[in-house]
């Protein structure tokens, strides 16, 4: 039996506009879906997925919720990427070694200035011992504290001098009978309070105390002998007075 055509159908090649449209949206879809699978493919690779166990750990872009292998194998491989990840080794590396770093080199700046410090002292304590020896203190009937003010006019720096600086002058007939007493007792620093030039011929004994303050106590290097986190310097100069 032979159909008659239907006069209502429309045939594609009366109408090869509507026709490529319908290609090319159909050439969209595919290639959109082609995109969408490949990306989904290697954003598992990348994720999820040890090209070793790809059986076992890779699981379809259709699954809504992972298997409990799958998600433990995905953390196994993150760790195992992160522990072979070289990126930020140098400053984690500074930070572990940082503290200690700067806790030895603020501790070798401080008993280097402590050292220093004791030095300049030692060095004023000569100075200032030499003007009894040659009678100039005596001649000149200075007072403790005339006495005080012309050794802090010998130091500019490091110390205040004013507050913190304890002169002790003693004489003695001779060198058998110098006694030197210790200033510190119970930990804490107790000024001595003698004043003696002596005379021509006498054995003087001058002493200058100072209480140096320690910042680096705290990190577990201490080298305070005072209370309050303080070290004593002090300088010493023995001599036999001049005949003047």
């Amino acid at each position: 039996m032979q159909r008659t055509a239907d006069p209502g159908r429309r045939s594609p090649a009366k109408y090869p506009g509507r026709a490529n449209r319908i290609q090319k949206m159909v050439n969209g879809r595919l290639i959109e879906r082609v995109t969408l699978l490949r990306f989904a493919e290697t954003l598992q690779q990348s994720l999820s997925c040890n090209p070793r166990l790809t059986a076992d750990c890779c699981r379809s872009w259709g699954s809504l919720m992972p298997s409990p292998a799958a998600s433990t194998a995905a953390v196994r491989n993150a760790l195992r990427r992160f522990r072979r990840n070289r990126r930020g080794s140098t400053a984690v590396e500074f930070a572990l070694v940082a503290p200690v770093f700067f806790a030895l080199l603020f501790a070798i700046i401080e008993t280097a200035m402590v050292f220093f410090a004791a030095q300049v002292l030692e060095t004023v304590t000569q100075d200032s011992g030499r003007t009894i020896m040659t009678g100039q203190v005596q001649t000149a009937a200075l007072t403790k504290d005339q006495f005080k003010t012309a050794v802090c006019a010998r130091i500019s720096v490091l110390f205040d001098c004013t507050n913190g600086i304890f002169v002790d002058v003693q004489n003695y007939p001779a060198f058998a009978n110098v006694a030197i007493t210790d200033p510190i007792s119970g930990g804490c620093f107790v000024p001595p309070n003698n004043y003696n030039p002596g005379g021509p011929g006498d054995i003087v004994v001058v002493r200058l105390f100072y209480q140096w303050p320690l910042f680096v106590t705290g990190l577990g290097y201490n080298i305070a002998n005072l209370c309050g986190s303080k070290r004593l310097l002090s300088g010493t100069a023995v001599f036999r007075n001049e005949p003047y």
